[in-house]
Formats: structure tokens, C-alpha cells, sequence
């Protein structure tokens, strides 16, 4: 169905003179007959869209990959061979795509011997059959749908509406950006999910080497559009994100350029570039100085005296870059991204597994990093005061911290969203940690207090008084069962969580307060043998 319609426009619209095969579908949606008629389309007809439904008579079936089961099937009768996961994960690589996996499973029998991991190894998912198909495809779209397609492929992973729209360098009304990304899912083209649209991964390979070489002759021939509407590496993108963008973009690209130019001819290229950027618009919404900053950077070029001054300098990667005498006179830096900075650490904490490691500093911030790398993930922002605790929830999917600000935030680790705001307590809160079963989050402060509160609905559970100064620090015994409280009264107080009492105190005076122990009741064999080993009970 979609060879009569038209190329460069969105999906659905009619070449001239075929427009009567709408109204013969629309005819056939409204009347009723005895007849079917059955469609196929890489592109989905607006009058199918319109007209279908769960009750309707029009219907539409989206066909996706092959089942495994069903996939394998194609591999062996191509006489491929490797293990089950080399199987699967080719299956996946193409989402079970019958044409592709056809396409590829002989390209591997030539060329690999039928050996899949062999394949597998190159990380080439394109080749010229899988390519062609896809020129096909995607010289249909209009050219606000590549643009959306480019974009969705430098980024990555799925982003919202209102996300693309500031990455396009000449934003278009949201209108027409939705009908854009309605019309690419509409050609199976784009996938949406809960954080927004993303592409598969064949499809973004294939834009990826597309962008690639396009940019290539663009430098090359000095005629710059495409360079100047779309970055090579996005700043102010997570860490694992700009890395994927570095490795797949800007080093491809790189040694492209360094096998047409020499070293020192390519940086005279690139201020020739500069200067035709500078001569067209000073404060044009450019992504090129930026793109030209991040190649000298990732090239080792010495940037000493470079002009940037007057310039747009967007989505440049600079944080561990000397730059002596380089001029940013009166340039936009607004979303370049410098060497990273940041208050005093008062707290660090590891999360469960050990991958990550969380530090509250004195300007409010909470930062997280990988633990292994060094890079960093996220930096949490919500506190206006000193952040004194970080905690990791048992599962690592949720942070604790507390503040001067008499606060207690609960983040979520993989977005850096805050979850809740926990407040009651009257001055500042110094510490704070989870049970072991995650359920209950301690909080101890300047006001005397510790306070026990409900994870799930951030309810206030229990105020535990009896501290006659600041609660400096809490922890939960490893059953979960008592609760540890030192504070700047030099006590160290231990709680029982069932019903909040006070078991016993440490003095530093004293080695022990003696407490009427006998009416304590379900304490464990080892809490009363380590509150006999203090000297905290005489009996049982």
C-alpha cells in the first residue's frame, strides 16, 4: 500500500491521482458488505488509523518479529551454528525480523563460515542488503521525520516530546512535531515507552553510520548545514550516554578526517570552519562550534589562543580540558559543560553492590558515581542546607539523605527523582538509615529526636525521645529488631522497634545504665547475651 503514497510527506497522503483509494477504503469502513479486504503496509493508512478499533470492522495487526522458536527455524535452514545465547542474541539484535534474519544469515554463511559468534563479534549490524532496505524506507520521510529519526539516534534512549523539540536546532511548533512522530510510528519506524520515543537498535545503527558520513562530507567540502543543525556529542548527557556518543560518533568520525587531512591541516580547517560560522550569524542557534570544540578536544589539538568570543558554543564537553587563553568573550555557554565542582563531602556511602558510591556536600547536593569508573550518574538536587547522611535502601533502588534543612529526601537512584519529603523534625537532622528489610527509615537530628518513618507512604511511625542533645548518628541491628542512637549527650541509647522503648544506655562516664530489664520481652538469644556480656542484666 505505501507505493502510492507520496515520498517526502508524512504517511498517508496520496500521490496525485491515487487520492480515490481513499475514499474506496473509507467507503468500505462506513458500508456495510460481505466483503474483505485484507492490507498489507510498512505504512498505515490514516483512514485505517481513523476507522479501526477493538469493536470496529476495521482492524490492523501490526506484524512483529518471530517467535525464537520460529526464528531459529531460519538459522538453521541457513545451516548457521553457535550456542543458544549467540542464537538468541542475533534474534534480538534484529527483533526477530524475517527479512532481516534471512538477509544476515546469509551474509554470515559467506562471509563467517555459518558461525554466528564469529559475526557477533564485529558489532556490525548493517550491511548492504539491511541497508538498502532501510535508504528505502527512510528516503520516504519528510524531512522533519529524518530530523526527529537523526536526533532519536544521537540520543540514545527514549526521550519525551518536549525534550526533542529543544534539541532541534530550528524547533518546530509542537504540532508538527507531533504529527511527525505520529506519522514515523505509524511506518513502524519509531517505538514509544513510558519515558518517551526511541528507535531499535538496527535502525540506529544505520542512522548512526548515515550521520556519520554525512557529516564526513560536509567538513570535508567545507559546506556546512547539517553540522550546524545537529551535535556530535551532547554535554549535558548522562555519562554512559556521552561515552556511547563519543565512541560511535565522534572517534568514527575522527579517524575518517584524519585519513583525509593532516593533523595540523584538519585544525586550520576547522578555524576556516569557525570563521565561516562566525561571518554568517554570531548568536545563531548553531550546534558547529561546539561539534568543531569537541572534535580538537577528542583529536589532542593544543587549544591555546583559540577564539571562541561572540560565539554560540553549544553541548561542548570540557570538564578536565586545559583551555589557557582560549577567549570566551561574550560566548553562550549556557549548555557547555566545564570542569565539575562542588561543596565540601560531609558523607559517602556505598550502595549494596558496591557499583555505586553517594557523597552529601556542603551546598546542598547529593552526588552519585559508578563506583568502578569513577563517572558520574547523578547529581541529586533538593536541599538548600548541608547534606550531613546518605543511605542506601537494602535493594540500592532508593537513597535516604538528611539536611540542615530539617529535611529528609528519599530519591529514586536510577532518575534522580525525589520520591518524597519527610518532614517533622524541628532543627537539623544528622543521620539516618534503613532496616534491613528497607521498610523503615531511621532519622536522628539536632532536635533531640529519632524518628522512625514508613518507606512506602513516608509516614511519621514513632518519635523516640529520651536524648537530651543532638542525635549525631543511627544504625538498625542486622535482625532489624533494636535500634542504635548516639548522640552529643555521649550516650548511645538502644531501642527495641516493636514498641519503641528504651532497652539500655551507654554512658561514657559509665560502662552501663542499669535497666529493669525483666520487663523487656522477646529478645533474641544473642541480644540478651550481648546485654549480659555489658553487664545490663543480672538474670534473665
Amino acid at each position: 500500500m505505501e507505493s502510492i503514497f507520496q515520498i517526502g510527506r508524512n504517511t498517508g497522503r496520496y500521490r496525485e491521482s491515487y487520492e480515490g483509494y481513499g475514499r474506496l477504503l473509507q467507503r468500505l469502513a462506513e458500508v456495510r458488505h460481505q466483503s474483505c479486504l485484507l492490507l498489507t503496509s510498512r505504512e498505515k493508512p490514516s483512514e485505517v488509523a481513523f476507522w479501526e478499533g477493538a469493536v470496529s470492522t476495521v482492524r490492523s495487526y501490526e506484524l512483529l518479529g518471530l517467535k525464537p522458536r520460529d526464528a531459529r527455524k531460519i538459522l538453521e535452514e541457513k545451516r548457521l551454528h553457535g550456542t543458544k545465547q549467540d542464537r538468541e542474541m542475533l534474534i534480538d539484535h534484529y527483533k526477530g525480523n524475517p527479512l532481516a534474519l534471512r538477509l544476515v544469515s546469509q551474509l554470515i554463511f559467506e562471509v563467517f563460515g555459518g558461525d554466528i559468534k564469529q559475526f557477533l563479534q564485529g558489532n556490525d549490524l548493517i550491511f548492504s542488503e539491511i541497508e538498502d532496505v532501510l535508504d528505502q524506507q527512510f528516503d520516504r520521510l519528510s524531512p522533519l521525520e529524518q530530523e526527529c529519526m537523526y536526533w532519536l539516534a544521537i540520543e540514545r534512549e527514549a526521550i519525551s516530546l518536549n525534550a526533542l523539540q529543544g534539541m532541534i536546532s530550528h524547533p518546530p511548533v509542537k504540532r508538527e512535531l507531533q504529527e511527525a512522530l505520529r506519522s514515523l510510528r505509524r511506518r513502524s519506524l519509531v517505538e514509544m515507552g513510558g519515558a518517551g520515543f526511541t528507535l531499535q537498535n538496527v535502525i540506529m545503527e544505520y542512522l548512526i553510520e548515515r550521520f556519520v558520513n554525512r557529516i564526513y562530507e560536509e567538513i570535508t567540502t567545507g559546506a556546512i548545514d547539517f553540522f550546524e543543525r545537529h551535535a556530535i556529542l551532547l554535554a549535558q548527557a548522562k555519562d554512559y550516554i556521552r561515552e556511547s556518543q563519543r565512541r560511535l560518533i565522534v572517534q568514527p568520525l575522527l579517524q575518517r578526517l584524519l585519513t583525509t587531512f593532516e593533523k595540523e591541516t584538519l585544525e586550520k580547517h576547522f578555524q576556516n570552519l569557525l570563521a565561516v560560522v562566525r561571518a554568517k550569524h554570531d548568536h545563531h542557534p548553531s550546534y558547529a562550534v561546539g561539534n568543531v570544540l569537541n572534535l580538537l578536544i577528542q583529536a589532542g589539538c593544543a587549544l591555546r589562543g583559540c577564539d571562541f568570543s561572540h560565539l554560540v558554543v553549544r553541548q561542548a564537553y570540557l570538564q578536565g580540558v586545559d583551555l589557557p587563553e582560549v577567549n570566551f568573550a561574550h560566548a553562550d555557554l549556557a549548555t557547555s559543560v566545564f570542569t565539575d565542582t562542588f561543596g565540601s563531602i560531609l558523607c559517602v556511602a556505598f550502595s549494596p553492590r558496591g557499583d555505586l558510591l553517594a557523597a552529601g556536600t556542603t551546598i546542598g547536593e547529593i552526588r552519585v558515581w559508578h563506583a568502578t569508573s569513577g563517572l558520574p550518574l547523578h547529581t541529586f538536587r533538593g536541599h538548600t542546607n548541608w547534606v550531613h547522611s546518605v543511605a542506601f535502601s537494602p535493594d540500592g533502588k532508593t537513597l535516604a539523605s538528611s539536611s540542615d534543612d530539617r529535611m529528609v529526601r528519599l530519591w529514586e537512584v536510577s532518575s534522580g527523582q525525589c520520591l518524597n519529603t519527610l518532614q517533622g523534625h524541628t532543627q537539623e537532622v544528622r543521620s539516618v538509615a534503613f532496616s534491613p528489610d528497607g521498610s523503615i527509615l531511621a532519622s536522628g537530628g539536632d532536635d533531640q529526636m529519632v524518628r522512625l518513618w514508613e518507606v512506602s507512604s513516608g509516614q511519621c511511625l514513632n518519635t523516640l525521645q529520651g536524648h537530651t542533645s543532638a542525635v549525631w548518628s543511627v544504625v538498625f541491628s542486622p535482625d532489624g529488631k533494636i535500634l542504635a542512637s548516639g548522640g552529643n549527650d555521649q550516650m548511645v541509647r538502644l531501642w527495641k522497634m516493636g514498641n519503641g522503648q528504651c532497652l539500655y544506655t551507654l554512658r561514657s562516664d559509665r560502662p552501663y545504665e542499669r535497666m529493669n530489664i525483666t520487663r523487656v520481652k522477646g529478645l533474641t538469644e544473642v541480644q540478651k547475651a550481648t546485654l549480659r556480656s555489658l553487664g545490663a542484666i543480672e538474670n534473665e
